[in-house]
């Protein structure tokens, strides 16, 4: 079954660990988003969504102009090694997590 972007089931079990783990963000909107750049049909398939998925749809979401039902973005923890020593908390290290869904083989993805 292929799903529209907005039908996505998604989740967030990070967000279950507990607040030391992840800071909870909100995507900054991109002003005027003109188009979408590049759209990975594969990727797209690997989410089971359908491959005629609607550009403007995409471009809102991605763009962070709108959440998906159930989006429960966040940005994680991450620590390792800065001027030679570790060090534990480096900050929340990587681009915001809107959520995770599994696709219809089982496998977990996160967007």
């Amino acid at each position: 079954m292929k799903l529209a972007l907005k039908d996505l089931p998604l989740c967030n079990s990070f967000s279950q660990l507990g607040e030391d783990f992840f800071a909870r963000v909100s995507p900054s909107p991109f002003r005027k988003p003109a188009r979408l750049v590049h759209y990975n049909p594969r990727a797209g398939e690997l989410l089971d969504l359908h491959p005629q998925q609607q550009e403007q749809d995409l471009v809102d979401v991605l763009s962070g102009n709108r959440l998906l039902p159930g989006s429960d973005p966040i940005a994680m923890l991450y620590a390792g090694h800065q001027f030679g020593h570790y060090v534990p908390q480096l900050g929340d290290g990587r681009a915001i997590m809107l959520g995770e869904t599994r696709n219809t083989t089982g496998q977990a993805w996160e967007i």
